[in-house]
């Protein structure tokens, strides 16, 4: 089977605390451009991310865009112009992550494709606060067992104190098409879990998960001829009556 194609709606939310991110002088709106660069404008998404405003917008034209990024600020990366093309952000190699999240600012994915060869496609770290819209997201012979399209995890201790409360939950939207038309999955996932220890010696714990999955494969499988090997060997028919077969006309 080819690339599998997935389209993920992700929302996060998690209490837990983080390291602050690194923040950036800029500009609250970016457009990236991967043929000008200059007064303004990015000819690399890496690029844009680093010269927007915290909160700000970096806006991407279509191309195709051969690079892995960190997104270390809150910030909307949008794909704008996408009647014309698509955004593609197709890293070469096999990198690790292709898009890691690691803010507890607001960060918003919107619009674009994302095609790569690693083990994880869009990653988020530690408390995330992260929407994922209208995104594809392309597993080019991803390794068997391990990877994911779009993850998050959570570190509850990268301070160095101990958390008394966390809290997680998450909404996924799944869609996999495949090469054999019109199969497809759909999957929805719902999950939230609690830990809370008031007391050194006392922790509690619970968890919902939810899960449904609408699936059409049908397969292009030519019927089994069962007539012809019958007819080979007399047309036999049995009369339960009378307790007899009967194979070319005759009766035994």
């Amino acid at each position: 089977m080819n690339a599998l194609l997935r389209h993920v709606f992700l929302l996060v939310l998690s209490g837990v605390a983080v390291s602050p991110s690194l923040a950036f002088a800029g500009r609250p709106s970016v457009l990236v451009n991967p043929h000008v660069a200059g007064n303004g404008t990015a000819k690399t998404i890496r690029q844009g991310i680093e010269m927007v405003d915290p909160g700000g917008k970096v806006m991407v034209l279509p191309g195709t865009y051969d690079e892995a990024f960190v997104i270390p600020k809150g910030l909307t990366l949008e794909a704008v112009g996408g009647e014309s093309a698509p955004v593609i952000v197709e890293p070469s190699g096999t990198p690790a992550i292709a898009i890691q999240i690691t803010t507890s600012d607001p960060v918003v994915i919107r619009g674009l494709t994302l095609r790569y060869s690693g083990v994880q496609g869009i990653r988020a770290e530690g408390l995330v606060d992260v929407t994922v819209e209208d995104v594809t997201v392309v597993a080019v012979n991803p390794p068997l067992g391990v990877g994911n399209a779009v993850s998050t995890v959570n570190d509850p201790n990268p301070s160095g104190g101990r958390g008394k409360l966390a809290v997680r939950g998450t909404v996924v939207y799944q869609e996999d098409e495949f090469v054999r038309q019109p199969s497809f999955s759909r999957t929805n996932r719902y999950d939230g879990m609690i830990t809370y220890k008031p007391f050194k010696n006392t922790t509690l714990r619970g968890s919902f998960e939810h899960y449904e999955n609408y699936a059409r494969r049908p397969n292009a499988i030519l019927p089994r001829d069962a007539v012809t090997y019958w007819q080979q060997n007399g047309r036999p028919t049995w009369d339960p009556s009378t307790w007899t077969v009967t194979r070319n006309g005759v009766k035994t």
